[in-house]
């Protein structure tokens, strides 16, 4: 592109490698750093999408597999967009959105047809005739989903990869901040986002403040996770962390099976079990949002946003 270079970080190859932000990156120019950390990221969502296509019968959770990739790509992408967006497109990140959108429907239709097999096979014999009913009319909506997400894959990402790798291998060579200083103010910021969001969250069922609570949770997590086995603080964030999240994502299952299940008439009996058990699922994710395991995570990540300021000020 004009008025640019190409760069190609030589911490890249360690860090593909090990899957983790090393220390070299860390003090490495944001802008640089990032690029790398996001091509690990692109080529893991290749890696699940080579599983995806010669795996999709077999393995159930190649599809999830695959949408969590796709996510944490585009969650990565999203938080560095002020040191990406000179190279990387727009168009760029609606291709990812939309094979995200894509993936999304096909792994929801999976995990709503799991859910209805198991009440069919736990429930009486009124919700077990209905959950099965309506598993069988989902099973062809995931067929169809699945489908689609196979030509999205062949059609589309092979492209739209290609593409976002030359976006990511250029970029305004400057100095700027360094990788350690932006992930201590983007660590800050998603913490807060957490913090607000489980504190929004009241002795009711909502739908919507659980959902923004999992997602800052997750965008969270997928931050700290960069730094795989070389941050104690880290690990220990991501750990309780997940073990959170879990349940706000069973929350958010339940919750999209008992609106979609609507369409299909069920049963007040189904939909009365169904009710009782995402607002169990909520209680459980209530109480956890108040646990010790929040209340060390946000203490692990603030004591790392710690380090990091303190390793930016030792290095100039």
């Amino acid at each position: 592109m004009p008025g640019q270079d190409r760069i190609q970080s030589p911490g890249f190859k360690t860090a593909m490698a090990k899957s983790i932000l090393t220390p070299e990156l860390l003090g490495q120019p944001a802008r640089l750093a990032a690029r790398t950390l996001a091509r690990h990221h692109l080529l893991k969502v290749l890696e699940e999408a080579a599983r995806l296509e010669v795996h999709a019968d077999e393995d159930p959770e190649a599809v999830h597999d695959f949408r969590v990739a796709l996510r944490r790509l585009r969650s990565w992408l999203q938080a560095f967009r002020p040191v990406l967006d000179d190279t990387v497109t727009k168009d760029s990140l609606r291709q990812l959105r939309r094979l995200s959108r894509v993936a999304g429907e096909a792994r929801d239709l999976q995990v709503q047809r799991a859910s209805l097999r198991e009440l069919g096979k736990a429930g009486n014999s009124s919700v077990a005739e209905d959950a099965l009913r309506i598993e069988r009319r989902i099973a062809k909506d995931e067929a169809r989903a699945r489908s689609a997400l196979s030509r999205e894959v062949v059609g589309r990402l092979s492209r739209t990869a290609a593409r976002l790798a030359a976006e990511l291998r250029h970029g305004e060579l400057d100095t700027g901040a360094t990788m350690a200083v932006a992930l201590a103010q983007l660590l800050m910021e998603h913490l807060e986002q957490v913090e607000t969001s489980l504190s929004r969250l009241k002795r009711v069922v909502p739908i919507e403040p659980a959902h923004k609570a999992r997602i800052a949770m997750k965008r969270l997590r997928y931050l700290l996770e960069v730094f795989g086995g070389t941050s104690r603080l880290a690990a220990t964030a991501v750990l309780r962390l997940t073990e959170v999240q879990d349940e706000f994502g069973r929350l958010h299952d339940a919750q999209v099976l008992e609106r979609g299940i609507a369409k299909h008439r069920a049963r007040p009996v189904l939909r009365t079990r169904l009710h009782r058990i995402t607002q169990a699922s909520f209680r459980r994710a209530y109480r956890l949002s108040r646990s010790k395991d929040i209340i060390t995570a946000q203490d692990a990540t603030t004591r790392l946003i710690r380090r990091l300021e303190l390793r930016s000020q030792a290095v100039r």
